[in-house]
């Protein structure tokens, strides 16, 4: 009868153990919330996290970083929010020469108002912003192909105009980006997707997920 006592005991210590486990597993998976500089608020998933702590110039393309004036502070070109696949070890060489990433800029316009942006001025800034890449790919060894400007959409309030583009260096590596620009009042918040062919189709629904939960204050 004892060891029955025993052994019950013991089971029901090995059940709420692992019913423990399970809730802080479930914990874990949790989103995570972050703000970027008190202007907006956004959601991120267990499988990625934030990684701020990366000094930026490790995760800039080495063949356009070798374009780049020694006397340039790579650091000034930091965004505001760099989220990485969970784990992802910087001293690797490996995960370092191809990567996918989400990025997210904050900030304040001086006299803007986001209703304009339901006129025809929201065509004309995405044929500027268009023009605006193509410019800058230019200056490093990439060209730009299949320019895409989304639909207009509205996300917790906020404007949205969303572009989506390839980008080829000239080893013919092609990385995939998706950008949404979000406006409400004289808030804009950028939330930029950078993503290898192999790993576009997991981190586009990493990228929505994110993109939906964003809230500017």
């Amino acid at each position: 009868m004892r060891k029955n006592v025993i052994f019950v005991i013991v089971f029901i210590a090995v059940i709420l153990g692992l019913v423990k486990l399970h809730t802080i597993s479930l914990e874990n998976e949790k989103n995570q919330s972050i703000g970027i500089k008190g202007i907006a608020n956004i959601e991120y998933p267990a499988s990625v996290e934030v990684r701020n702590d990366i000094p930026f110039e490790l995760l800039i393309n080495p063949e356009d970083k070798a374009l780049l004036p020694d006397s340039v502070n790579c650091e000034e070109f930091r965004p505001n929010l760099i989220l990485l696949k969970k784990g992802f070890d910087e001293k690797d060489s490996l995960q370092l020469k191809e990567f996918p990433n989400i990025i997210a800029n904050a900030i304040s316009l001086e006299n803007f108002d986001a209703s304009i942006l339901e006129t025809e001025y929201a065509e004309s800034l995405g044929e500027n912003l268009n023009n605006l890449v193509k410019q800058n790919a230019e200056r490093t060894s990439s060209t730009i192909s299949n320019w895409q400007a989304l639909p207009i959409s509205k996300i917790n309030g906020a404007t949205v105009l969303k572009f989506k583009y390839k980008l080829e260096n000239r080893n013919k590596k092609n990385l995939n980006i998706i950008i949404a620009y979000l406006f409400k009042d004289n808030k804009q918040v950028e939330i930029t997707l950078t993503a290898p062919n192999k790993n576009i189709e997991e981190w586009t629904t990493i990228y929505n997920e994110i993109l939906n939960t964003a809230s500017i204050n």
